[in-house]
């Protein structure tokens, strides 16, 4: 605008001229690996977390991407069978009825993580699922965040090196965005669930139904596998009939 003040001699010169290019600085992010994402879920969780609801709600975003508020915001009646609608977010002390890029998605869920969300869907009803005051409001920001810091400190990192590595219930979404490509999910698939906004050329030409992203189910499967007491073997030993001896 100013350059423009310039060309139009409304201007003699440009004050923006003589100010100094911000730095970029990149903000350095060494994500959780699948071997810590073991240690924080094993089968018993309470192992790691200090509340169930703290721990499913990490779970969720471990398998779902969901941003903070949009897993705050999320309601009963958002939750289907094979997948959830994410159309808003819960920011501070109030729900706005849209995402951070203004665009709702459906990200798909394995049925282990639906099953996990149950009680939660029972007890809230079609209100906030996250929460434990029947769904009226969601559990703060601070109970989420302050679980996160306990569960990395109980697997064994610590304060410290949660800074260096800056670690945070935000580092989900990098470490679902990282295993889903190197799983071979396709970038646009993994678009379409993160919420990412780019190549708004290829987003107007295609068209996905994102309950249909079989490979992600697969993923989430691959994370919660080991979680679940239906999937650990147990060799049963087989006892042979003693045979009749005659008298």
């Amino acid at each position: 605008m100013l350059g423009e003040a310039v060309r139009l001699k409304i201007l003699d010169k440009n004050p923006c001229d003589e100010v100094k290019d911000l730095k970029e600085v990149d903000c350095v992010r060494v994500i959780l690996t699948p071997d810590e994402f073991k240690k924080l879920f094993p089968v018993n969780w309470s192992s790691v977390w200090e509340k169930e609801i703290v721990y499913k709600a990490n779970l969720l975003a471990a398998c779902s991407g969901l941003r903070i508020g949009e897993l705050r915001g999320l309601r009963g009646e958002d939750i289907f069978d094979n997948y959830i609608h994410v159309h808003g977010q819960y920011l501070i002390k109030k729900y706005v009825d849209h995402t951070k890029t203004k665009a709702d998605r459906t990200i798909p869920i394995s049925a282990v993580m639906r099953k996990m969300l149950d009680d939660l869907i029972l007890n809230n009803g079609k209100g906030y699922v996250f929460s434990v005051d029947g769904g009226k409001t969601p559990i703060t920001n601070d109970w989420l965040n302050k679980g996160f810091n306990r569960a990395l400190k109980n697997i064994g990192i610590s304060y410290e090196e949660k800074l260096k590595r800056n670690l945070s219930f935000h580092a989900w979404r990098h470490f679902l965005n990282t295993l889903l490509l190197t799983s071979n999910v396709s970038i646009k698939k993994v678009q379409n669930v993160t919420g990412h906004k780019s190549l708004k050329m290829t987003d107007r030409y295609t068209h996905f139904d994102n309950t249909q992203f079989t490979e992600v189910v697969a993923v989430q499967n691959n994370l919660l596998a080991y979680n679940t007491l239906e999937n650990q073997v147990i060799k049963a030993k087989v006892i042979k009939p003693k045979k009749k001896t005659s008298a």
